[in-house]
């Protein structure tokens, strides 16, 4: 819980931060290259299949579930410097999603909180750059930071995502997004798993982003 708190208050720092970033995030060097930070709210379809691998975990291991619930939405932070022929680099981290599971075992019930928070970094390309929409495509790894008792090791995987991106000529823009990142996690609430269960913690995405 130390660790999620934490993770939660560095994410609300940055948040805090991109208010004061904003005057100067858009601000074009004489090459044309700029410095955007990037804020999304996304839907994170993957935290669905991590709930249900865990529940089946909890079973297998002699467990009953009361009941269970998933917030699969969270913030997605991508700061990136983009050059003035479109192309672009980032570093992301996000989108964060919940998965909750109550359980009870031989004599009591139990609560257990798992979070997932993508991080890694990408390759940005923006069509239509001195229009004020612009269309993009983006490319990169992820690798899932988890926490949970439940939750074993992740693996890297593949992340990408197209995107229109509004008031691009503006101070602050708008755009929306689908992605899909394959990055992988091993969930395991006990010795006695039927089969080595494994879920992919992310998934299918889709963001609302706030460009500043």
């Amino acid at each position: 819980m130390k660790t999620m708190r934490l993770t939660v208050c560095t994410l609300a720092a940055i948040a805090g931060l991109s208010s004061q970033l904003s005057s100067t995030a858009r601000a074009e060097i004489s090459d044309g290259t700029r410095f955007h930070f990037d804020l999304g709210l996304s839907y994170v379809d993957g935290a669905y299949d991590v709930n249900k691998q865990l529940k089946a975990s909890f079973v297998d291991n002699g467990y009953t579930i009361q009941r269970d619930y998933v917030v699969p939405v969270g913030l997605s932070l991508n700061p990136r410097v983009q050059f003035g022929n479109g192309l672009g680099v980032g570093l992301s981290l996000g989108p964060s999603s919940f998965v909750g599971v109550e359980r009870n075992g031989s004599f009591n019930v139990k609560s257990d909180l798992s979070y997932i928070i993508p991080v890694g970094g990408f390759v940005q390309y923006n069509f239509l750059t001195h229009e004020n929409i612009s269309p993009y495509i983006r490319g990169g790894v992820k690798y899932p930071i988890t926490g949970g008792d439940f939750i074993q090791s992740g693996t890297v995987g593949g992340y990408g995502a197209v995107g229109v991106q509004f008031f691009n000529q503006k101070r602050i823009g708008v755009a929306l997004e689908v992605g899909y990142d394959s990055s992988r996690v091993t969930i395991s609430a006990g010795p006695l798993d039927r089969v080595t269960r494994k879920a992919t913690p992310t998934g299918l995405t889709a963001s609302l982003v706030i460009i500043f």
